[in-house]
């Protein structure tokens, strides 16, 4: 998970979609994929702290995707092990007790 969180940042803030920002974002989902690929959390079968950590991560990249960068990359079809793992873990009912509203998500990258 080293540095996932700040390529996923400066991704979403990028206002001038450059290559480099969704290359480096690239480049960190495919080590994620590859992590995923052999398990189904992040630390083996039980869903753990990490897990906690990584999704709402995984969310707000979604929304920022799908809300700000015209649907690139698309995790579904470019990261099968990310997609998996994301409607596993966001149909767990503690995601959605917490979970904040797509636009409330967008409203935060919009001025962050």
């Amino acid at each position: 998970l080293e540095g996932f969180f700040p390529a996923v940042a400066k991704f979403l803030k990028d206002i001038q979609d450059t290559d480099e920002t969704l290359h480096a974002l690239q480049l960190k989902l495919q080590e994620l994929d590859n992590h995923l690929a052999e398990r189904t959390f992040m630390c083996g079968d039980d869903f753990t702290l990490v897990d906690c950590r990584l999704v709402p991560q995984l969310y707000h990249l979604q929304v920022g995707i799908d809300g700000l960068k015209q649907g690139i990359p698309n995790l579904a079809m470019d990261y099968p092990n990310i997609h998996k793992y994301m409607q596993q873990t966001m149909d767990r009912p503690s995601f959605k007790a917490t979970v904040y509203p797509a636009e409330t998500v967008l409203w935060g990258w919009g001025n962050a």
